[in-house]
């Protein structure tokens, strides 16, 4: 490998390395909203026809 890409490769990694450390902290929540959404959509399909769409999204 030549300097160029050796610096390429370690610009990635260091970027890389970084937007990790941003976003591990969010991933815990993240997947909580991934789970609450996939449990409460039954319920919100059936409230949506009788309630409305928005009032079934503010009460399920």
């Amino acid at each position: 490998m030549d300097a160029r890409t050796s610096f390429l490769a370690l610009s990635v990694y260091v970027l890389g390395a970084l937007a990790a450390l941003i976003v591990l902290p969010l991933v815990e929540y993240v997947l909580a909203a991934c789970l609450l959404a996939v449990v409460l959509r039954p319920l919100y399909e059936r409230l949506a026809p009788r309630i409305g769409a928005r009032t079934a999204g503010l009460t399920a």
